[in-house]
């Protein structure tokens, strides 16, 4: 879920559920970088079309690594909230479990994801938890799961700026780049501001796409992000 934001501060809204928004300080600024080909998978306001959900996994990602993130899609009126802790770490590929939580529905599975050369990041095996019972499922229960996460613009016209930032998460400041680009959706422009955590292996971890307006299409925000060992035994394999 890398899952691969100017010269002026910036304000990217990373806040924790339920708290006070946290702000970005630019420092050293950086401008005109090489055209970005990432693309953050979805319409804007039709249901999103079936997607791959490939991510790319580190492998510096250690069993108990956690992140909280909620999602805003303008066409939804209730955000979705999405945590991902890392349960097992095997040879050549990692174990994450997922919860989601829109209003008052949550669902949870588990998604096996390649770390080898030949597969990193594909979706490897899918199991969904329920009664505490672990139940085989296909990838479209990792999709349902990723749903209104991911989003695609129409047109990315390139990278206008790149900044090195601090975001304050439950108190702690934590260093990354924030990077805007020119985009396009549905033939209006916009921009797409994004933000990478420096030395983790989540990599980009939130978004945000407005129109020349200022209207919000798509946020992604950090709401918590860390380390913390499982209550329960995970499995790990060397």
């Amino acid at each position: 879920m890398r899952q691969k934001w100017t010269v002026i501060p910036v304000a990217l809204v990373l806040a924790a559920c339920g708290a006070q928004t946290k702000n970005l300080a630019a420092t050293e600024p950086k401008s005109e970088p090489a055209p970005a080909t990432h693309a953050v998978a979805a319409p804007v306001e039709d249901e999103p079309a079936e997607a791959t959900h490939e991510r790319n996994v580190d492998p510096s990602h250690a069993v108990g690594d956690y992140i909280v993130r909620r999602f805003s899609l303008r066409s939804r009126k209730a955000p979705t909230l999405l945590t991902e802790r890392v349960i097992a770490v095997k040879d050549e590929s990692y174990v994450l479990e997922v919860t989601r939580e829109s209003g008052i529905e949550s669902r949870s599975v588990r998604v096996e994801l390649g770390t080898d050369s030949a597969n990193r990041g594909e979706v490897l095996s899918v199991v969904a938890l329920r009664g505490g019972k672990e139940i085989a499922m296909g990838r479209a229960a990792y999709e349902a799961i990723m749903r209104d996460t991911i989003f695609v613009a129409d047109e990315n016209e390139g990278a206008i700026e790149s900044a090195k930032v601090k975001l304050d998460v439950q108190g702690r400041v934590l260093e990354g780049t924030e990077t805007r680009f020119r985009v396009k959706v549905r033939g209006r422009a916009g921009t797409m501001r994004t933000f990478e955590l420096e030395n983790s292996p989540w990599g980009e971890v939130g978004s945000e796409v407005t129109t020349a307006d200022g209207s919000v299409l798509y946020r992604a925000e950090v709401v918590d992000v860390g380390h913390e060992e499982l209550r329960t035994a995970a499995v790990q394999e060397n």
